[in-house]
């Protein structure tokens, strides 16, 4: 895979994830009270991450080919960490909303 089908990939894997997280978002006044509280302190430790992810991928973007590498492994922990909090808030979302919210993943 060459640079640039390397970068198409990583956007596309970028974009379908802050696409979930928008439908999870959408979907967030199906829970409790409680529910809705404990969704938005997990929603902003993943807001962190995706900052994290987006900065990396805007690295990727204009990295030399000396740092592609290095970028490219960052990139991939990155986006790692973030779908593992994403998947994170994902099951909590689906068991307070009784697995009725699922956001296609």
């Amino acid at each position: 895979m060459n640079r640039e089908e390397l970068k198409a990939k990583a956007h596309s894997a970028v974009d379908k994830l802050f696409t979930q997280l928008d439908e999870l978002d959408a979907k967030k006044d199906q829970l409790s009270e409680k529910a809705k509280a404990e969704y938005a302190e997990k929603r902003e430790a993943l807001a962190k991450k995706k900052e994290e992810l987006q900065a990396k991928y805007k690295e990727l973007e204009g990295a030399s080919s000396e740092s592609f590498e290095d970028i490219k492994v960052a990139l991939d922990k990155s986006s790692e960490s973030f779908k593992e909090a994403f998947g994170n808030i994902k099951t909590h979302f689906k068991k307070e909303a009784g697995g009725e919210a699922e956001a296609g993943a």
